[in-house]
């Protein structure tokens, strides 16, 4: 999956309708009766602080919701996957866009790994109130209703207020209720680990650029012996950083990162490198 210079994380949700499309075609299943009374039983029993949604996956639409005053909306504010990606800190879009279509193809490869299981799906991220001001919070998706073939077409999502967002990173893990998923659970988080790993794509680095962050972070050397490792002169270095710094602005535009060390910094900081 690559992402070019100043990708436009709003792409993402086209991209995403065409994959799931291709992979559910229609028609589009109703809500069952056995999910909307599991839906009724988590909604009456909501945690303080705490919001959730349900989301048909074909529409890409919230079908019902709860708790959404804690963001200023009335409780059962409808809204789609666009207006949550516009919620979301303008420091994590790009990784958002990234991790959300990375873990669908997971789940849609691998449907029989969360079929039928208590299984969570689970992020940290800062969304956005109505009022402009940005909370950390911890999500935790359930999958709720599989079609006919296996496929997940309906996910609960359920988002914990951890306090005001200060610049924390993005997390992602899966979770298994019950030990006797080992072997699932090593799978899924192997493919979460190979995400991670690929989130950087978001700033559409070069290979030599990755290899320049991952000497001058993990390896801790300096911008002579990274030139000197990587055989090229310094000038040549230098408008490689030149890029990369141009790079983290455009995926991190809060971030007025002024060289190299600032983007190591805050990459480590998102643990990312």
């Amino acid at each position: 999956m690559e992402f070019e210079e100043n990708y436009d994380p709003y792409q993402h949700f086209a991209k995403l309708q065409i994959f799931i499309q291709s992979s559910l075609g229609e028609p589009v299943e109703p809500t069952t009766e056995e999910v909307l009374n599991k839906w009724e039983q988590m909604a009456n029993n909501l945690p303080p602080r705490t919001f959730m949604f349900m989301v048909d996956i074909r529409k890409s639409d919230v079908v019902r919701a709860a708790g959404m005053s804690l963001l200023g909306y009335a409780d059962n504010f409808r809204f789609n996957t666009a207006n949550f990606i516009e919620w979301t800190h303008e420091n994590q879009k790009n990784l958002v866009a990234y991790l959300t279509l990375s873990m669908y193809e997971v789940f849609f490869d691998y449907p029989n790994l969360i079929r039928n299981k208590s299984f969570e799906y689970c992020t940290t991220r800062g969304i956005k109130d109505r009022h402009g001001k940005y909370w950390n919070t911890h999500q935790a998706a359930y999958p709720a209703q599989f079609d006919e073939n296996g496929l997940m077409v309906r996910y609960i999502s359920t988002y914990r207020v951890l306090g005001p967002y200060t610049g924390q990173p993005l997390e992602t893990y899966v979770y298994y209720n019950d030990d006797k998923y080992k072997a699932e659970l090593k799978i899924l988080s192997d493919k979460v680990n190979e995400i991670k790993e690929g989130m950087l794509q978001a700033l559409s680095l070069t290979k030599q650029e990755k290899w320049i962050l991952d000497l001058r972070a993990n390896a801790e050397m300096s911008s002579r012996q990274v030139a000197e490792h990587l055989e090229i002169t310094m000038k040549t270095l230098h408008n490689h950083h030149g890029s990369i710094n141009r790079k983290a602005r455009a995926a991190f535009p809060l971030n007025d990162f002024a060289n190299i060390n600032d983007v190591i910094s805050y990459l480590k900081q998102q643990r990312l490198i």
